[in-house]
């Protein structure tokens, strides 16, 4: 059985319609499971237990699949609530100095709304060749 590293990447603090999220989220991961039968699934994102990373790692552990999440130590150091994710990468530096090792450990992405960071990584993503499953989602006024 071959592993298959997904990475999601979406909004972690903006408001966004989290029942429309969450619905996008499982149409991606259906289409997912239907390519990838055989295949043991882990879902990478941002480690964080709020906003779309929440969402992504709550409805993988609902199917029984892996998660992981890269992050950087300061958040840890900072006590961000984090998701309890099987596999935890951490990065030393500064905001975006994760990508490079997120984007290392996934074959394929799932976008689901997102800014600029997560407009980057997929456009990385698609740059190598790798598939990429996106959706646009809206922020939601304050």
């Amino acid at each position: 059985m071959a592993e298959l590293r997904v990475g999601v990447v979406g909004y972690s603090t903006q408001k966004f319609d989290e029942d429309r999220a969450r619905r996008l989220v499982n149409q991606a991961y259906d289409q997912i499971a239907a390519e990838h039968q055989s295949d043991q699934i882990t879902v990478v994102s941002g480690l964080s237990n709020f906003g779309l990373p929440k969402i992504a790692y709550e409805e993988a552990v609902k199917r029984g699949w892996k998660t992981a999440g890269v992050t950087l130590q300061y958040r840890l150091d900072r006590g961000d609530p984090l998701f309890p994710v099987d596999e935890q990468i951490v990065i030393n530096g500064q905001r975006g100095d994760e990508s490079p090792a997120f984007l290392d450990n996934i074959h394929m992405l799932v976008r689901v709304g997102g800014g600029d960071q997560s407009t980057n990584e997929t456009e990385a993503v698609k740059a190598s060749g790798r598939q990429v499953i996106e959706h646009d989602l809206a922020v939601l006024p304050d």
